[in-house]
């Protein structure tokens, strides 16, 4: 298993209270990736598999990440998914995209995309506020982009060879710059497409920084490391000064029962998320800094609790310190 996304207006769908939903069981609310079997899965709020986005192995090949599109403009309502292997009919790469809700009878549509220049796919997709955008890694040293609206190619968001290690997990922040998960650290983009700082160097997870999602209001960040299970915070602010270490962190092997090095997905429920007009706002609210106050430790414990960080379990047939299929 490795990306994730919610559908916030499908899981707040019975209602909120004191910002937690109301269990809503048999109602579509995270959509997760099954790498090992390129099939999207379908969960409700009460964690219980409901389903499959689409037939089982119907996913693309080894299908990586995915997020749910709500709101107006641009695509209608939908998931949007991206894989090592996505490929179309005539051999170029893809970037997939099906209906929100989506379930076992729905169909994906490949829109051509240019692989990335580590293994040729569109690994890890974030789509930009104008809902036609879709920026994206594919385990290479830059940032692509492509147009799903008229299925054209755009010029590179981040040039080849800008980042020093193997590019995966992205999220474009609220300003249109964009964070991803560098392998050894964490690296911002400016909205110019220009690098404008490096962090989580000093982590016990470099070498490993793989999966990431940004905290609601779009200050924060959370990466997980396959090298170790960790996963580590930092605000953007930490990022931008060039912060080595994480804010906080914690083990996925706790709790989880994860083996070590199996890792790969992160995903926080209320994730910061511009162009959702349904149930999200478009004004963006700021997450405190972590231990900035004598009531910081509640409202990160908070911020763990309702934001409802997953992780998910990814298996695969190769050394996962080099995780390239």
């Amino acid at each position: 298993m490795t990306g994730m996304g919610f559908d916030e207006g499908s899981c707040n769908s019975a209602g909120v209270v004191s910002g937690i939903p109301n269990p809503n069981p048999g109602v579509p609310c995270m959509y997760a990736t099954d790498f090992s079997t390129s099939t999207i899965l379908v969960f409700d709020n009460t964690g219980a598999l409901i389903g499959t986005c689409a037939a089982t192995g119907a996913g693309g090949p080894s299908v990586e990440s995915v997020e749910a599109v709500e709101g107006t403009g641009g695509v209608a309502p939908s998931v949007i998914a991206g894989g090592p292997g996505f490929r179309t009919v005539t051999g170029g790469a893809d970037i997939e995209t099906g209906p929100l809700p989506c379930g076992s009878a729905s169909t994906m549509t490949q829109h051509p995309a240019t692989g990335g220049s580590g293994i040729g796919g569109t690994d890890w997709v974030d789509l930009a506020a104008d809902k036609c955008t879709v920026l994206y890694t594919g385990e290479g040293t830059e940032i692509k982009s492509d147009n799903i609206c008229t299925n054209t190619q755009n010029p590179d968001f981040l040039a080849i060879g800008s980042l020093t290690g193997t590019a995966y997990a992205l999220k474009i922040l609220p300003d249109a710059s964009v964070i991803v998960a560098d392998t050894s650290s964490v690296v911002h983009v400016s909205s110019g497409g220009v690098i404008t700082s490096t962090c989580n160097t000093g982590s016990a997870g470099s070498g490993g920084l793989f999966s990431l999602d940004v905290l609601p209001g779009g200050a924060a960040f959370a990466t997980g490391s396959f090298a170790n299970n960790q996963i580590d915070y930092l605000t953007v602010a930490q990022c931008d000064a060039g912060q080595a270490s994480p804010a906080f962190s914690f083990s996925g092997t706790s709790g989880v029962g994860a083996s070590l090095g199996t890792v790969f997905g992160v995903a926080i429920f209320g994730e910061a998320e511009v162009f959702h007009t349904s149930t999200s706002t478009s004004t963006v609210q700021g997450v405190p800094e972590f231990a900035a106050g004598p009531g910081a430790s509640t409202l990160f414990a908070a911020a763990i609790g309702i934001a409802a960080v997953a992780m998910l379990l990814r298996v695969r047939k190769f050394n996962v310190q080099k995780p390239i299929p």
